[in-house]
């Protein structure tokens, strides 16, 4: 079978060799055991902790020893074409491969460094000699990959009844705090109902606040969340309207919750027979109170033959819970929309870019992954593009895009997995794709045209109980590894770390140049640069009282501080006390009126 393996992929290498072009394919492997199987989940696009570092992205991944009852949860480094650095595990000894589960990796914006999250069912590494059915992994490495804390998480007492609890958390982020919260779902044994489950650590590690929501006898489970710009939190995923079990046709799930864990809206979409669900939410506004978010998931549709299909997700959803439009998209097999990022471009238009799984455009293989680039202008979504990124190679079943990211200018990383067929054995692969906006050849994808249609749904607001679990962490460990193995297929891939983490393509028209007057419509003056601890800002006195605002952001255009500048000439400052030395971004916004400059700190 390893011959049959090289030889498939020696035809990848010929039938590529003489392909150019900016977009790309590049698959992934282990090549260290007999079958080759090899998952990432999810991905960070990142520049390394020193200019000479080769750093370009990170996979988090289930992965394979050379001891084939030997498997585990793997950080895989690659530089920027796509070659294999480093690698470590998490060892999970005599665990199958589908009970091994990488959930995410996210870069850290408040210390230097990554978390990670994992998921394993009946992991033979027991706590307090306790089996337990789930084991949840939450990781802090630092910049260079080491490891600062690494936890399970479990009830702070266990015993033979709650060792069964299911737990399993699909979503981390770093609140603006520097604490962690995770969203999932618990049930009380697997297989019976399952509840929201919201748990919020600090950056130690150690459990804040842990709580479970449901509503009645019906599942519910939490896919994704965000930080709203006061800072609760806003999740989605589903709720299923359930009869005499658990079990029913889904809903889409938003929910708006405190701080502190207190739910203020928890509703569901939907006024049909038809299913749909939330998959990824993503903020993007900053009014305290106010915001809006964007979801993306699937939603089932009745074509006008009667047969019902699957297809791409849209909605954008005011704080409140209020609807603002719902759109979906697709042809005639099945789309579902997995992540979501996207591009302000100012006064209320926006490029969402996304990627998931579609069976529309192909018969010899179940699912492709897609790229899809979309157009918000005054609440109309509007189609720029839709491409699917078809493979050389027969031998595999089914793709489907998970995640999405920034990997230069006007370039994205697409993470994939894959379904191969290998002798008469399926196996599981990885694939990045690179779309880069700026190649006109088309090379190594294939477009389509699927229709853009708004729709309505009706919004209903769900009563629910919300108790608190007495959670608490254990340790657990993670060791230097072996090679990941990389083969490219089409293009030439390469992942521009550097400008990916630049704001530039973020902000129209934003004047990045460092200096310490901000030229435009506005004259201010912001000092000093590089900056320790405060930074000011002299504004003049044609200031309308609640129409300037000042933002800090990450180089990721996270938002990490906000103020707004009083009326009348005036001095005002910002805070950069517990934020890490290096590169900021501060946003001056005066009406409709937008400039950005760098900031240093020291």
């Amino acid at each position: 079978m390893k011959r049959q393996f090289y030889l498939f992929l020696s035809a990848i290498l010929l039938a590529t060799a003489t392909t150019y072009g900016q977009n790309a394919q590049q698959l992934y492997f282990n090549q260290l055991t007999t079958d080759f199987d090899y998952q990432a989940r999810s991905f960070v696009v990142d520049t390394p902790p020193s200019p000479s570092g080769a750093r370009a992205f990170l996979l988090w991944s289930k992965n394979f020893t050379k001891d084939l009852l030997v498997r585990g949860l793997s950080l895989d480094e690659f530089d920027k074409s796509g070659n294999f650095l480093s690698a470590q595990i998490n060892m999970q000894p005599q665990s199958p491969t589908e009970t091994i589960q990488p959930k995410k990796i996210i870069k850290a914006q408040r210390v230097k460094g990554y978390y990670l999250l994992g998921y394993v069912i009946r992991s033979f590494n027991t706590i307090n000699g306790f089996q337990v059915y789930s084991t949840p992994l939450v990781i802090r490495l630092d910049d260079n990959l080491r490891p600062v804390w690494i936890f399970k998480i479990h009830y702070s007492t266990i015993t033979s009844a709650n060792a069964q609890s299911l737990i399993e958390y699909n979503d981390i982020i770093e609140a603006s705090n520097g604490d962690l919260v995770l969203a999932g779902r618990y049930s009380d044994a697997a297989g019976q109902q399952s509840r929201v489950l919201l748990t919020r650590l600090n950056a130690g590690g150690a459990v804040l606040w842990a709580m479970q929501y449901f509503p009645g006898g019906c599942n519910v489970e939490a896919f994704s969340l965000t930080e709203t710009t006061n800072r609760n939190l806003a999740l989605t995923g589903y709720v299923e309207e359930c009869g005499s079990t658990p079990s029913g046709v889904r809903r889409l799930l938003y929910a708006n919750i405190s701080s502190t864990g207190i739910p203020i809206v928890f509703e569901k979409l939907g006024n049909t027979p038809l299913a749909l669900e939330g998959s990824k939410i993503v903020k993007h506004t900053n009014i305290a109170g106010a915001d809006e978010f964007f979801i993306t998931g699937y939603v089932d549709i009745v074509q006008p033959t009667g047969l019902t299909n699957r297809q791409v997700l849209l909605v954008d959803i005011k704080e409140s819970g209020g609807l603002i439009t719902l759109n979906h998209i697709g042809d005639a097999g099945s789309e579902t929309g997995n992540d979501l990022t996207y591009r302000d471009a100012g006064n209320g238009n926006y490029d969402l870019y996304l990627t998931g799984a579609t069976s529309s455009y192909y018969t010899n293989v179940k699912s492709e992954a897609f790229y899809l680039q979309l157009k918000y202008s005054g609440h109309v979504l509007g189609l720029a593009e839709f491409s699917t990124f078809p493979s050389l190679v027969s031998n595999y079943v089914a793709r489907r895009g998970l995640e999405i990211k920034k990997a230069g200018k006007d370039r994205f990383a697409i993470l994939a997995n894959n379904d191969f067929v290998i002798g008469s054995q399926q196996r599981n692969f990885t694939h990045v794709f690179i779309r880069d906006l700026g190649d006109p050849t088309g090379n190594c994808i294939k477009l389509h045209q699927p229709p853009v249609t708004r729709f309505s749904m009706d919004v209903k607001t769900i009563a629910l109980n919300f108790p608190r679990l007495p959670f608490t962490v254990y340790r657990d460990d993670f060791r230097p590894f072996e090679k990941v193995t990389p083969r490219l297929e089409c293009g030439d891939f390469y992942v521009d770390a550097y400008n990916a983490a630049s704001a530039a393509r973020l902000m129209k028209g934003a004047s990045l140049a460092v200096q310490p007057t901000v030229k435009g419509p506005v004259a201010l003056k912001v000092f000093p640069n590089p900056v320790k601890d405060q930074l000011y800002i002299e504004h003049p006195s044609t200031f309308t009282k609640g129409m300037a605002t000042a933002r800090v952001y990450s180089t990721d255009m996270r938002l990490l501080r906000q103020i707004s500048l009083p009326a009348g000439g005036n001095r005002s400052n910002i805070s950069m006390d517990g934020l890490p030395a290096g590169l900021y971004f501060l946003q001056l916004q005066y009406g409709s009126e937008t400039q950005l400059i760098k900031i240093k700190k020291d």
